[in-house]
């Protein structure tokens, strides 16, 4: 699929955007990513069962276009992130999975497209399933970025600033292996407080050169962890959003004789539990052997606390999120600018019996997608796009 294919839902986008570019300079661009996050939170994509509150997305939603049938390329990070940084799909790059990474030489990313076009190219977090290294990271980001951060670190559970207590049963607030609340003194021990913090200094930064003059747009892209296992969250901010669930699943079980090539990732495993202490028997979480799909359902406590461990996951990503728009608008970077708020595929928390993604089930594959531009009225878009589409789209808008 050639790069400069779109969808026309996002044609139709572009000629309200180019309407606003007769009358205002090249727009600065803000890319926001967050890992494995499912539309089914706060008032944009609320369901009516979702605890979830993150009021710093509502407020981006309320002055975007809100896509509602946005589609991923890949139910999984790096082939779809390999296909929406590059504009090319995985039939294309021939990245279906882990068995290649991305080349910003032969598949220059939207960062290098931007930069080469003009723009002074920002970057910080998790933008590629993997970090790129120093040669690739001088390639799509301008010397204004300094080192990009990170060079590296523990997706399990912190930075490579901070080392994190194991997660084993007995130990507080820890579930399943895969969640952790705890207490630490440095709010950067948390990946997502670094990434936020560091892309608001950026955005001072560009503030104060804006200042002085320089006139040249920027993009910043920021890229979160969470909701990506391990779900490790502050001790309050646990305590905070006890209700951060994303309600009951219909359907707990897996579906009798779904072919092969259906069945999703398994991300978490038939362990026990552990609250406060407390050990709580999981139930079956996950087919053990994997050709053998398991239809007994988790137990209900056990699927409650990782659900809600989820949860408490995105609402950190959205007190997050609110720091770097809050600190844009501070420094008056959001009358002309485009702001995207996306994720790089959806996740399944029980549904059909499924624990991660990599399905073709709608939970894995649809993804939440928000535009706020300049000169684009914010309303709901029910047709479909995709992540492909906006490589092009941003290109174009540049």
């Amino acid at each position: 699929m050639s790069r400069l294919r779109r969808n026309a839902t996002l044609r139709a986008l572009l000629v309200c955007l180019a309407a606003a570019r007769a009358e205002n300079p090249r727009p600065d661009i803000l890319f926001i990513l967050a890992d494995d996050l499912r539309p089914s939170f706060g008032a944009a994509y609320g369901d009516g069962k979702s605890g979830i509150a993150t009021p710093h997305i509502d407020r981006l939603a309320a002055a975007s276009v809100v896509f509602d049938r946005a589609y991923c390329q890949a139910p999984s990070c790096n082939p779809s992130r390999s296909s929406f940084m590059s504009g090319l799909a995985p039939d294309t790059s021939k990245i279906y999975w882990f068995e290649a990474d991305p080349d910003e030489v032969k598949m220059p990313s939207i960062f290098q497209a931007l930069r080469k076009s003009g723009y002074v190219s920002l970057g910080v977090g998790k933008l590629w399933h993997r970090n790129p290294t120093a040669e690739e990271a001088a390639l799509a980001f301008s010397p204004e970025n300094g080192d990009f951060f990170p060079r590296d670190y523990l997706q399990d559970w912190g930075s490579s600033e901070g080392v994190a207590r194991g997660c084993a049963p007995g130990v507080w607030g820890c579930v399943n292996g895969r969640v952790l609340a705890e207490q630490w003194d440095d709010p950067d021990h948390f990946f997502d407080n670094k990434v936020g913090r560091v892309a608001a200094e950026k955005l001072e930064a560009a503030g104060r050169a804006r200042r002085k003059g320089k006139r040249a747009p920027f993009v910043l892209g920021v890229g979160f962890h969470h909701p990506h296992l391990k779900w490790h969250v502050p001790r309050d901010h646990w305590e905070r959003h006890a209700n951060a669930s994303v309600g009951v699943p219909k359907h707990r079980i897996a579906p009798e004789g779904w072919p092969v090539f259906a069945k999703p990732d398994a991300n978490i495993g038939n362990e026990a539990i552990s609250v406060d202490g407390t050990l709580i028997p999981s139930g079956s979480l996950w087919p053990l052997p994997r050709a053998q799909w398991t239809r007994r359902p988790p137990t209900w406590d056990a699927l409650l606390y990782l659900r809600r461990g989820y949860g408490a996951c995105v609402a950190l990503v959205d007190d997050n999120v609110g720091r770097v728009l809050e600190t844009a608008r501070r420094e008056g970077l959001l009358d002309n600018a485009v702001v995207v708020f996306s994720s790089d595929h959806g996740y399944a928390l029980g549904e059909h019996g499924s624990w991660g993604k990599g399905g073709l089930y709608d939970m894995h594959t649809r993804v939440p997608l928000l535009v706020s531009a300049p000169g684009v009225a914010p309303r709901r878009e029910g047709r479909v796009v995709g992540l492909l589409d906006v490589y092009p789209t941003l290109l174009d808008l540049a």
